[in-house]
């Protein structure tokens, strides 16, 4: 066999077959790890494995190299028998964990940790590391027994990696990622000397914002991590508290052989053919090598062995895909069992499982929103019959405001039925943690208001937060009248990625709108003609963002600007929006302009000084 030596510094030792398997190995401080093995798929079970391997391991013999070790994932079908048939000793590592992508960012916690940025800490992607960042990270690996190099650094996905200071510019945590297999890994997660909690949930919120920024659940339907790290595991059952249950997918195995003389490889001839362009040609077979998927090579995690959140259970078993959601449209799982932790027994709740069910009993809207993440809804039926049902939203369930309960459609006939359900929905939000539920409603029909206030609501008259416009009028309006400056746009010119970052940006200074979930929301579920936006050097600056309901009205979800011209901005995303509605819509549409914050109904008093909401049922409640 014909073997080519194309790298041999002293770091790494590359050797390639003549037909283009190859071996790749890193060598530190007097030991050697295998980083890949890669046999092309006509010529496995043909010794060539064997022979690479052997080869190596004589050169690194004549280097005075005695341990040679490599670690690897025990779902790779064969790997575990091939390096115990080399003379490998084998231990069992770390679990593998898988994380459902769609369950961590509708988590609660989750979103907790998008939003609330700590001022004194700072992430900053490996994109963006000064040549002094760059070293911090080095030395902070080298704290771990990692040996980085530039080579390295460039395997990992640039924007999702990186390195938390403090505001001393001092690294306080590191975080390195890679992709695969529709899947993000998370290969390594630690904190320096002087770390806490919040230092390592910066880096995970770095990795995350990337994340949304590509897609979030549509790019990626998992996240997988080792779980080697006993405090981090304990920061991930926080994460994960409500109702996700990782996989763990498998294990990580360690295998070691001392290397005591060379082997006899008399068919084998090793050309010296070492090439400057192949240094960096081992990274490139790693993100290829099958032994290397959802491991981090370099990492030592045999000696941190240990069961991830406090499990012993093993499951060798991937999920399988359900696809990934359109560009216009958002579908997420169920949140709960139908019947868990309820107390009646002819009482459901409305899950994407059963949401058909009620097609033709929900308003157009509201079937529409169920599936949404922070919708719930419970309903009491007596067979096929529907005898009462309620539908909330759930508000500032991710901030560290109050959370609330919005009621957002109740409806039944029978006492009975109606007392079942409110009692219900109250045992729900209380075991949510939820401060305050409140409704208003149109029109509430006498046995209904005699249930809330029973339930200890108090219901009375009042106005609605909803200013009902026509996009005639809103043109007429001084500020709207002169046509926008050419620098505004529709979104339908923003790419998917710049849109994402544009709502990331709106969060981050704390505007989310109406919608508790924007951040999970597609492009197109807003109306991508008339929504408007303000781009500031290729950055999202400025949002009006807009959508249209069954019963064809323009609901204002979103106004945000930032910068030294932000309200200069507002006028001029008002106009163009208005502009185009009128194009599109015709000046009869109505639109829903919601005082939703103190900053919106101060908007709205200096926008339309003379106009108020309809006449409605208000009513809430605090919750004990």
């Amino acid at each position: 066999m014909q073997i080519i030596k194309t790298v041999d510094t002293e770091e790494i030792l590359r050797l390639e077959e003549e037909e283009g398997s190859s071996i790749s190995i890193k060598k530190s401080e007097g030991k050697a790890q295998v980083l890949s093995i890669f046999v092309q798929k006509d010529d496995r079970r043909e010794g060539i494995g064997s022979t690479l391997l052997f080869a190596a391991e004589n050169i690194l013999y004549d280097r005075g190299i005695r341990s040679v070790t490599v670690d690897f994932s025990d779902m790779i079908k064969g790997m575990e028998a091939f390096f115990e048939n080399a003379g490998y000793i084998i231990e069992e590592g770390a679990p593998i964990i898988s994380v459902n992508m769609k369950e961590l960012l509708t988590s609660v916690t989750a979103r907790k940790l998008l939003v609330n940025e700590d001022d004194n800490l700072k992430f900053v992607p490996l994109s963006e590391l000064m040549v002094e960042q760059l070293e911090a990270l080095m030395d902070g690996m080298a704290s771990y027994s990692v040996n980085l190099g530039a080579s390295d650094i460039a395997r990992f996905i640039q924007e999702a990696s990186g390195v938390v200071f403090d505001k001393e510019n001092r690294p306080q945590a590191f975080i390195l990622c890679s992709d695969g297999d529709e899947s993000i890994h998370v290969d390594f997660l630690a904190g320096g000397k002087s770390a806490n909690p919040k230092t390592i949930v910066a880096a995970i919120r770095g990795m995350m914002e990337y994340v949304i920024n590509e897609g979030g659940a549509r790019t990626f339907e998992t996240l997988t991590l080792i779980g080697c790290n006993k405090k981090i595991n304990r920061l991930l059952e926080h994460v994960l508290k409500k109702g996700i249950e990782p996989d763990i997918i498998g294990h990580t195995l360690y295998a070691e052989r001392i290397i005591t003389s060379k082997h006899d490889l008399e068919d084998t001839d090793i050309d010296e053919d070492e090439d400057e362009d192949m240094e960096d040609e081992w990274q490139r077979e790693i993100r290829k090598a099958p032994m290397q998927r959802n491991i981090l090579w370099k990492m030592p995690w045999h000696r941190i062995s240990g069961d991830a959140l406090g499990s012993d259970e093993q499951t060798v078993e991937r999920k399988t895909s359900a696809g990934r959601a359109s560009s216009d449209k958002i579908a997420f799982e169920k949140y709960e069992e139908l019947t868990e932790g309820l107390t009646m027994d002819n009482t459901v709740r409305i899950t994407e499982e059963n949401l058909s069910d009620f097609n033709t009993y929900l308003p157009a809207d509201v079937y529409k929103n169920m599936p949404r993440p922070f919708y719930r809804g419970l309903a009491v039926k007596d067979g096929e019959d529907i005898l009462a049902a309620i539908v909330w939203e759930y508000k500032n369930i991710e901030d560290e405001e109050e959370t609330k309960a919005e009621i957002i459609w109740l409806d039944g006939e029978d006492k009975e039925s109606l007392e079942t359900v409110i009692e219900e929905f109250t045992n729900e939000i209380r075991s949510e943690e939820t401060e305050e539920s409140y409704f208003e409603f149109d029109e509430l029909p006498a046995k209904q208001k005699k249930v809330l206030l029973d339930a200890g609501f108090s219901v009375k008259d009042g106005e609605s937060r909803d200013i009902v416009m026509r996009v005639s009028q809103i043109a007429s309006f001084p500020f709207a009248s002169k046509a926008p400056l050419p620098y505004i746009r529709n979104i339908g010119t923003l790419e998917d990625k710049q849109f994402k970052r544009g709502i990331t940006n709106s969060l981050f200074h704390k505007r989310k709108g109406l919608m508790e979930d924007i951040l999970f929301l597609p492009k197109g579920w807003f109306d991508n003609e008339i929504s408007s936006c303000v781009v500031t050097d290729s950055k999202v600056t400025g949002l009006l963002l807009l959508h249209k309901n069954e019963e064809e009205e323009l609901y204002v979800d979103l106004l945000f600007s930032v910068g030294a011209e932000y309200k200069i901005d507002i006028v001029n995303l008002i106009r163009f929006s208005v502009s185009k509605a009128m194009e599109k819509y015709g000046p009869d549409t109505k639109v829903i302009i919601r005082r939703h914050s103190a900053e919106t109904e101060a908007l709205a008093k200096t926008l339309f000084p003379e106009k108020e909401g309809e006449k409605v049922v208000l009513g809430e409640r605090r919750e004990d």
